[in-house]
């Protein structure tokens, strides 16, 4: 009777563990969902020291556990080293209950509902890591001095009002954020810590940092602090947006984001004697900067940005030098003579109200300025006369409608200017003459005409964005000034006739965009440019005679529709690379369109093709270096005889997810590099030999998803180097014995979800290179002796859910030696000779045996010899076939059909698929 009883208890546990969704590797377990927690102790003692050979790590997760009175004491093999109990309903832990884990380092107790930590005191005193986060933590006792080895403290998100950092000696990093903390009690004792965070309270003063002279990081942010006590001279570093960091004699960071802060006085934030690397003050409602407040300051990056600063008085910034001055968004009018001999590596005043720029950097030396969103209507002569380093100027967006000469005038060494998105009419003669500018940003303004030289002396030029303005004419010397010009934007403009030679001096061009104009006619390229790349707005006449003879790597076609892609659309451009073509609808394609394109590498056929139902023959005549084809999810419906001709070193064709339903004979002729052809999710109903014709160095062919329901004896005869094969998911319900006759290089192939009801003998004869098989998803009742007697490479045989009633011959496995997984899942088995198979093939890692109709009494003999082979299996017991058949003397009862245990890796399960 106690035998009877300690194997149903066996069984029960069992039970649990299969009822958990559990996964685990060689040093880990993961479950979830555990139901029963009276039976943990159990479940860990009966499964892991079975089935996991170095276990360090143990996680617990989303299940229900109100108590935790002891941990279960695991093998001594076992050094668990971090252990996760998260989201469990935790509310009580009795004091001793990890004491068994004495390797224990890290442990997480987050998202539960624990009030009282005194269980702390008692925990491994190896531990270094405690999370308590997200609980309902009220009060920090002094619970840990036991824990000398403890340094990472988490008790975010609780319910602590009072902290008392010294309750917690020892620890460096400590993060109380998200509480309700309105008093902070410190000693001497508090000066271990490297970092702490008191984000999100409820703090008003802080005047502790005599108290922290350690810490390294220290946040504060998000509280209602209004005033900070200062004593120690600081350095600042950078935390992020809207944060302040400043910092004691050890500090690093410490924040302060979203404090109110409404005036920069030494009264309130003492920064005058700090020597700071960087400081965050942005969103501070700082309204004011007193004078002199930054004279003489040496830092890196000072952020000011998104406050109330409308006024910056004369020389607040005086003498000082900046990495990086961010003052956006901040409401500023004028800043004149704020910055008197300022050094700054990047200067950001967007977003603000500046009207007048002038006499503002009259004296600073500046490599990056960003003023643009300003309403600068006018710039003035001289604006930047005193900015001999910059090399960047942006002035976006700022309702320029008039620019001065001279306007840039002392700028020796200015490289970008961005005059985008301004109400510019009129761009005068040498606004920018004798400038070092490479490149010159005028898009989005209202230019209606270029005069002669507009672009005088920029011999430096190399990109102009001249997009999106209103041009409707070109004088053929527009550009006659600029020799080094690489990349030209012409886009979106009004212009219909381009003049002749318009670029005869640009020797050096390689990129031009045209698309979004009305082009009728123009001849602006010469034989002696280099030009690589052009982009243009289908038309017909201009590409074919117009641009032929250039020798050109790219076209891009964008924003066109074409009724008709007729033959001989690209005539001439032989050296193309690249066909780049989007938001273009083409309507119909006439077989030769892309005849002369001999060296296209790339395509976008998906754009090309998007609403072209048929494929035409001699579609992609031409493309003889083409090496992808990309055609799937289209709308495609047929596929005319010879349609791939000419695409002679095509390897990879995707015609998936269209609506062919019918393959014509020859369809593929011409096709003689492919090694790869996706016919997948389609809806053909047969294939015959003569639809494969010219592929015969195929390699993959996928047919999975369609509507195939008959394969004749030659029906992959054209084949003969085929290695993967997915028939997957069709209506067949027979093959042929002499289908895969001519295929003897498969080594892969899917037959699943099908309708097929027997194999007949031989089909797999010549097939001795095979090495995965899925047979499972049929209708097999019976596999005959000897159907598998050539597949001597077979590693996978998958049979699962048939209808198999039988395996009355092992011998069937015998020849294939190399056999490592085989599944016989979901079918209707009783009896099966499992010991005759292991005994021949040795190989045999897993074996699928859930789902059947095992006897009970051969139940226990099946597990018992695959436990011997030492073969993983999967078992699991719908009923049992006989309500008094014994499993060692025990009635096997109803509890059968509960049984669930699984000892595979899932990952290795799924490989092969």
């Amino acid at each position: 009777m106690t035998v009877k009883v300690i194997l149903l208890w066996i069984i029960l546990a069992r039970a649990v563990y299969c009822n958990a969704s559990c996964h685990s590797g060689l040093d880990f377990l993961q479950c979830t969902e555990i139901k029963w927690p009276d039976f943990l102790h159990d479940f860990f003692s009966l499964v892991l020291e079975e089935d996991i050979a170095q276990l360090q790590w143990i996680a617990i997760t989303n299940s229900k556990i109100p108590t935790m009175d002891y941990f279960p004491r695991l093998h001594s093999t076992f050094n668990i080293t971090k252990l996760v109990i998260e989201n469990c309903s935790l509310e009580r832990i009795s004091e001793g209950a990890f004491q068994e884990l004495e390797y224990l380092q890290t442990l997480d107790l987050s998202h539960n509902s624990l009030k009282n930590i005194y269980f702390i005191e008692s925990l491994p005193s190896r531990l270094q890591t405690i999370d308590l986060s997200y609980n309902r933590v009220m009060y920090l006792d002094n619970v840990f001095h036991s824990l000398k080895n403890l340094k990472h403290l988490s008790l975010s998100h609780n319910n602590l009002s009072i902290v008392d950092m010294n309750n917690t000696i020892g620890i460096r990093n400590l993060n109380v954020s998200f509480n309700n903390i309105s008093a902070l009690i410190g000693g001497a004792s508090s000066s271990h810590y490297d970092t702490i965070d008191l984000s999100h309270n409820n703090l008003k003063t802080f005047s502790e940092y005599d108290l922290l002279v350690r810490v390294r990081d220290l946040d504060i942010s998000y509280n209602k602090i209004k005033q900070i006590h200062a004593p120690h001279t600081v350095v600042l570093k950078y935390s992020g947006n809207k944060e302040f960091n400043f910092q004691l004699p050890k500090l690093e960071k410490l924040y302060l984001s979203d404090t109110p802060i409404p005036k920069l006085k030494e009264s309130i934030i003492e920064l005058k004697s700090f020597r700071a690397e960087i400081i965050q003050l942005s969103n501070c409602s700082i309204t004011k900067i007193s004078k002199n407040y930054f004279h003489d300051f040496d830092m890196g990056y000072m952020d000011l940005s998104y406050n109330n600063i409308k006024f910056i008085e004369e020389g607040s910034f005086s003498d000082c030098k900046f990495t990086n001055l961010d003052l956006s968004h901040s409401q500023l009018k004028t800043a004149q003579h704020a910055f008197v001999n300022m050094w700054g590596y990047i200067i950001n005043l967007s977003n603000n109200n500046i009207t007048n720029a002038k006499n503002i950097f009259s004296s600073v030396s500046v490599h990056y300025l960003d003023i643009s969103y300003n309403p600068i209507k006018v710039l003035f002569k001289s604006t930047f006369i005193g900015c001999t380093d910059m090399a960047t100027l942006i002035l976006s967006n700022c309702q320029i409608e008039f620019i001065e000469r001279n306007s840039f005038e002392g700028l020796a060494n200015l490289e970008k200017v961005d005059l985008s998105h301004n109400r510019i009419q009129i761009l005068e003669p040498g606004t920018f003459q004798n400038l070092p500018v490479e490149e010159l940003i005028l898009d989005g303004n209202q230019i209606h005409t270029l005069r002669n030289g507009s672009f005088r002396n920029m011999e430096s030029l190399k990109k102009l964005n001249l997009s999106q303005l209103c041009i409707s004419e070109l004088d053929s010397n527009t550009f006659s000034d600029l020799p080094a010009l690489e990349s030209i934007d012409l886009s979106r403009n009004n212009i219909s006739t381009i003049p002749d030679n318009l670029f005869v001096n640009c020797e050096n061009l390689r990129e031009v965009f045209l698309h979004g104009n009305c082009l009728s006619s123009f001849s602006p390229f010469s034989n002696k440019l280099k030009i690589k790349s052009i982009s243009l707005s289908f038309n017909y006449t201009i590409l074919t005679s117009k641009i032929a003879n250039i020798n050109l790597n790219e076209i891009k076609i964008l924003d066109s529709y074409v009724p008709l892609l007729k033959n001989n659309s690209f005539k001439g451009l032989y050296n193309l690379h690249t066909l780049d073509c989007q938001n273009v609808v083409v309507e119909q394609i006439e077989g030769g369109a892309f005849q002369t394109l001999y060296n296209l590498k790339d395509i976008s056929s998906k754009e090309l093709f998007k609403t072209v139902k048929k494929i035409k023959f001699n579609t992609f005549k031409g493309l003889r270096s083409l090496n992808d084809l990309d055609l799937s999810g289209l709308s495609i419906v047929s596929l005319e005889t010879g349609a791939f001709i000419g695409l002679n070193s095509l390897e990879y064709l995707h015609l998936d997810h269209n609506n062919i339903s019918e393959l014509n004979k020859s369809t593929f002729v011409g096709l003689d590099s492919l090694c790869t052809l996706d016919l997948s999710f389609n809806y053909i109903g047969n294939i015959s030999s003569e639809m494969l014709v010219g592929i015969g160095n195929l390699r993959e062919l996928y047919l999975q998803n369609n509507n195939i329901s008959l394969l004749n004896a030659d029906s992959l005869n054209e084949l003969p180097l085929l290695e993967k094969l997915s028939l997957r998911n069709n209506c067949l319900q027979t093959l042929d014995k002499e289908l895969f006759v001519n295929n003897g290089d498969l080594l892969w192939i899917h037959l699943e979800q099908n309708r097929i009801k027997e194999l007949p003998v031989g089909i797999f004869e010549y097939l001795s290179n095979l090495k995965v098989l899925n047979m499972s998803s049929n209708k097999l009742a019976i596999i005959s002796i000897g159907i598998f007697s050539n597949l001597k490479s077979l590693e996978v045989l998958d049979l699962s859910n048939n209808e198999l009633v039988t395996l009355e011959h092992a011998s069937a496995f015998y020849s294939s030696k190399n056999l490592r997984r085989l599944y016989l899942d979901n079918n209707h088995l009783k009896l099966f000779d499992f010991d005759r198979l292991l005994t021949n093939v040795n190989n045999i890692e897993y074996i699928g045996i859930s789902a059947n109709k095992w006897q009970c009494n051969n139940l226990s003999h099946v597990i018992e010899t695959l436990t011997r082979h030492g073969v993983s299996y999967k078992e699991e017991i719908k009923a049992p076939m006989y309500s008094n058949d014994n499993i060692d003397g025990i009635g096997c009862i109803d509890i059968c059909k509960y049984v669930y245990c699984s000892h595979e890796n899932i990952e290795d399960t799924l490989h092969y698929y």
